[in-house]
């Protein structure tokens, strides 16, 4: 126990190594963790590969705000050094929760990130009924650009 928070077990590794072919593998499980509005019963995630290739996954279970929670993660992709700094270029391959608000990414999220700058690609989210069909969505060095449509059920 920390204060309000409190962790039931956790156990992890992490082999992180310098350039593009160097290991990138973090891992970690946990149960029984909570805090003021968030109490996980299972938390599962694993990064693996190097910086030039790596995946990630997750799935947590338990309850934010009293409210079922069982949520899957998961991206693809590739850091790299560039002058104005590190970039994360990659997709977000599953983002889903089964719980109280429900959430289902139907096709993989493109994703470009650097210092000043996300753009996003094309994709497909359902939540709670709702479909936003995005096309881009592009903030770089200030101004937010976007395009796509959305529905109610």
């Amino acid at each position: 126990m920390f204060g309000a928070n409190r962790l039931g077990h956790a156990e992890g590794r992490a082999d992180i190594c310098d350039g593009a072919n160097g290991a990138l593998v973090f891992t970690l499980k946990a149960r029984d963790a909570s805090t003021e509005d968030i109490d996980i019963a299972n938390l599962d995630a694993n990064l693996n590969g190097t910086r030039a290739h790596h995946t990630l996954d997750v799935t947590a279970t338990g309850k934010v705000r009293g409210e079922p929670v069982n949520l899957a993660l998961g991206a693809n992709g590739k850091f790299t050094n560039a002058p104005d700094g590190p970039h994360w270029d990659g997709a977000i391959t599953k983002l889903s929760n089964k719980g109280t608000s429900s959430l289902n990414l139907e096709s993989p999220l493109p994703v470009s990130y650097g210092p000043k700058r996300l753009v996003l690609g094309a994709t497909r989210l359902v939540a709670e009924g709702a479909v936003l069909n995005l096309k881009s969505f592009a903030m770089e060095n200030g101004p937010l650009q976007s395009a796509g449509r959305s529905r109610s059920a």
